[in-house]
């Protein structure tokens, strides 16, 4: 049993995501063979009418104030030494506030004495670094798309 928290998410031993697997005892027959072919016509009918809107997409996540970088920043702290109970504090303080006043969640953290006083304004900007959301993509697609 590995438990589900922050250091061991941080080392890889608890995925905090997961593939989605249907196994079968053999070839699919039957109701089976049903279900699993209904899912991937539902699946195959969701990406048929899938249409992206980069500038729609990227103007939602401007709205967010930042937040989704929530995630990042806690875990900068707690690796920087700050407990994951006063790291969920400080970050969901600040963002509750970001998202009430409706200002950006960055420049609160960079006003924030204890968050600065672990990181620097550098390490700061980085868990900012929208592309870190998206460094796993091309493995993802090799994984999905072999």
């Amino acid at each position: 049993y590995i438990e589900p928290a922050v250091e061991n998410v941080i080392s890889g031993e608890y995925p905090i995501s997961r593939p989605l697997f249907v196994y079968t005892n053999g070839e699919p027959k039957g109701l089976v063979k049903k279900f699993v072919d209904f899912m991937l016509s539902r699946l195959t009918g969701v990406l048929d009418g899938l249409e992206v809107y980069p500038d729609k997409m990227l103007a939602n996540i401007e709205r967010s104030f930042g937040l989704y970088n929530s995630q990042d920043v806690l875990l900068a702290l707690v690796q920087k030494g700050m407990t994951r109970e006063d790291a969920y504090k400080t970050v969901q303080t600040l963002a509750m506030r970001a998202w009430k006043e409706q200002i950006d969640f960055h420049d609160l953290l960079a006003g924030d004495r204890q968050v600065m006083a672990l990181l620097s304004s550098d390490e700061l900007k980085k868990t900012f670094d929208i592309n870190l959301h998206f460094k796993h993509v091309d493995e993802i697609f090799k994984r999905v798309f072999k």
